[in-house]
């Protein structure tokens, strides 16, 4: 059967590789086809696999995942840092009076508003 790995290959940058894995191959045995089929790659995306772990449909995949044809896999990085620290940095970045949903309002408006 046919996969599609998808992974990042520098920041805001993705890629994809098709290759080929057994019919009912699990994520596991679909990452060691890949292994076998593209080694430099799977040595490449080994770090981030043991960190940020693999998904399928947007979800955290377990190694003993069964696959379907055409599936996509998922090579997700650790994130860097949460959500709500990176909105209190552009907070502290942007200051009170930018940030925020009323923040361009027309002149003379009332707040909130």
């Amino acid at each position: 059967m046919r996969l599609t790995l998808a992974f990042a290959v520098a920041p805001r940058r993705a890629a994809q590789v098709v290759f080929e894995a057994p019919d009912g191959a699990s994520v596991q045995q679909a990452l060691d086809a890949l292994r076998a089929q593209q080694p430099q790659l799977a040595a490449q995306l080994a770090p981030l696999i043991a960190t940020g772990g693999v998904g399928l449909h947007g979800q955290r995949a377990a190694p003993a995942q069964v696959l379907q044809d055409g599936e996509r896999l998922d090579v997700a990085a650790p994130l860097i840092t949460t959500p709500q620290q990176a909105r209190q940095r552009r907070f502290e970045v942007q200051g009170a009076r930018t940030a925020g949903l009323f923040a361009r309002r027309r002149p003379g408006a009332k707040p909130g508003y």
